[in-house]
């Protein structure tokens, strides 16, 4: 099974349209093994909590869990609707498991919601998908092994430890007005 890694592309130049915050390292990190412990401890309101944040920075693992939530009702309530738009999200990057997982919830919910689904998915894309967060995902080949892992890499700012999120802001925090 193809592992999906994050890990930080390199980049010199700076934010210059100014519609990005930053996000650092260790909070970014953090989320992301928050969700994952709190999944697996069954503390599925805190899952939500962590898998919302971090799938809306474009985690395509996070996408992919919140997705599982949503139809699962677990730390939220059912909502076949948002779980396939974020499963589908998810599968943008390319990695087989996560497109099996679409193609298994797309074969077992009804086609209203498959419709639903792939208006809200065409609202959410310019937000959370790839393109949007700058996010690119290629195979890569592990060792000397002929088995290739799916990496994607998100822009960070070489002068600091930070990822450039777009429109960033941290859960329980509040956007100020400019």
């Amino acid at each position: 099974m193809l592992r999906l890694t994050l890990v930080a592309l390199l980049l010199t130049a700076g934010d210059p349209e100014g519609d990005h915050e930053y996000v650092s390292l260790t909070v970014y990190d953090d989320t992301i093994q928050n969700a994952h412990r709190a999944y697996r401890q069954e503390q599925y309101d805190d899952a939500f909590k962590f898998y919302s944040q971090c799938a809306r920075w474009g985690e395509k693992d996070c996408q992919q869990m919140l997705g599982v939530l949503y139809l699962a009702g677990r730390g939220t309530s059912v909502d076949i609707v948002e779980g396939y738009v974020w499963l589908k999200l998810a599968a943008e990057s390319g990695d087989r498991s996560m497109k099996d997982t679409l193609k298994r919830a797309e074969s077992s919910i009804p086609e209203a919601a498959v419709d639903a689904g792939e208006e809200l998915y065409e609202e959410y894309l310019p937000l959370y998908g790839m393109d949007a967060m700058g996010i690119r995902c290629i195979r890569r080949r592990v060792g000397d092994s002929a088995r290739r892992d799916l990496v994607c890499e998100r822009p960070r700012d070489l002068r600091t430890t930070n990822f450039k999120i777009p429109g960033y802001a941290m859960i329980g925090e509040e956007e100020s007005g400019g």
